[in-house]
């Protein structure tokens, strides 16, 4: 069950990630001192915001569970691989053979880290 905690942490946080990128881009405009109410009508931004704070919430759940030393590794790696992946069909970035050795690379690390 707590795997299952660190794996929404994960999606959430690539979720807020993809939110925030998205917030940026037109046709949304981003918050400003002369602008603040443009907060209101950007949902990607809010979605981001909140996505952030309830991985923060299961990302402390995780690690008052499990190990912190393979919590944080699996929930920064995971998220990475998901954002580079969405990141690439969403948004139609490159993604370069380096990038995808990068993110196998840095998986194959977390297998050896929390491997006990």
């Amino acid at each position: 069950m707590i795997w299952l905690t660190v794996l929404f942490a994960i999606v959430l946080n690539a979720l807020a990630s993809v939110m925030l990128k998205l917030a940026s881009q037109p046709p949304f405009q981003l918050p400003s001192l002369a602008q603040p109410m443009t907060f209101l009508t950007n949902w990607p931004l809010f979605v981001g915001l909140v996505s952030y704070g309830l991985a923060f919430v299961m990302y402390t759940v995780a690690v008052s569970r499990l190990p912190l030393g393979v919590v944080y590794p699996v929930l920064t790696s995971g998220a990475i691989a998901l954002v580079v992946l969405i990141a690439s069909f969403w948004f139609k970035e490159p993604m370069h053979p380096s990038s995808m050795l990068g993110v196998v690379l840095v998986l194959a690390g977390v297998v050896l880290i929390t491997r006990q």
